[in-house]
């Protein structure tokens, strides 16, 4: 069930890609077409202020006259605006070719096929965690548990600043590779029961020199599925394909890494 969920999350994503793409090509179809035309009158000013022109203007201009349309009066102006509209038509559509020649989805789109869990000979020769990093790996909202069971008081912040010192600890403890973090890539807008439609992944080091986690998102009113990382005073929207959702950690390297509250 939560593969078919995920697999329709994504699908609605791509196509609310497919649909601005479209809409950006479009936009900027209707903003090159006065651009081309002003090129045109440019060109057509450049023609007459230059003279290059002006003989063949007026000799294809007369021949026009006579052996073709003799009501039109086929001036040497009027061959010159001729000339910088056809240029201005094939400038456009030569714009339009660039706008529009890529496919519009590039990204495949992903079926419920692909959240089906491999077979062991599909798994065969891949890199995996070992056995007991996966036993001892459990959500980082047991944190809570854990520090109070310290005896870090999280629960009145307005006397303590427990919350802050663990949280800053845990910030320093991920960059120094202290304790393995793993996540969900946030990416789409998936719903809680879906939360299995992303792989948890290692997180690296690096990606801890510019995000960390926060007091009042890691110790607030939430389920392990709305802790991020982030960045201070940055909604995880804001970072969406850049940051983990739903982070997980080793217990045994938990338990080692936190202190009892003196």
């Amino acid at each position: 069930m939560n593969s078919q969920v995920g697999a329709r999350d994504i699908r609605s994503s791509m196509a609310l890609i497919t649909v601005r793409e479209v809409w950006k090509r479009v936009v900027l179809s209707a903003i090159t077409l006065p651009l081309t035309a002003a090129g045109s009158y440019i060109i057509k000013n450049t023609l007459v202020a230059w003279g290059i022109l002006d003989d063949f203007s007026t000799v294809l201009g007369n021949w026009l006259k006579i052996n073709v349309t003799p009501t039109i009066p086929w001036s040497a102006d009027l061959i010159l605006w001729t000339v910088s509209s056809v240029f201005m038509i094939s400038l456009y559509c030569v714009a339009l070719f660039l706008i529009w020649r890529r496919p519009i989805q590039s990204t495949k789109v992903i079926s419920s096929s692909a959240f089906v869990s491999p077979s062991p000979n599909q798994t065969a020769g891949m890199p995996t965690e070992s056995n007991e990093a996966v036993r001892n790996r459990i959500p980082i909202v047991q944190l809570r548990q854990l520090a109070e069971a310290g005896g870090w008081n999280l629960i009145d912040g307005r006397v303590s600043n427990d919350a802050l010192a663990i949280t800053n600890g845990l910030n320093q403890a991920a960059v120094d590779g202290t304790i393995t973090f793993w996540g969900r890539k946030y990416q789409y807008e998936f719903g809680e029961d879906a939360a299995e439609s992303m792989p948890l992944v290692p997180i690296s080091k690096k990606h801890f020199l510019y995000y960390s986690f926060q007091p009042t998102n890691l110790f607030g009113n939430v389920s392990n599925f709305y802790i991020f990382t982030g960045k201070l005073a940055k909604q995880p929207s804001e970072l969406r394909g850049k940051i983990y959702r739903d982070i997980h950690v080793d217990r045994r390297q938990m338990e080692d890494w936190l202190p009892r509250r003196a």
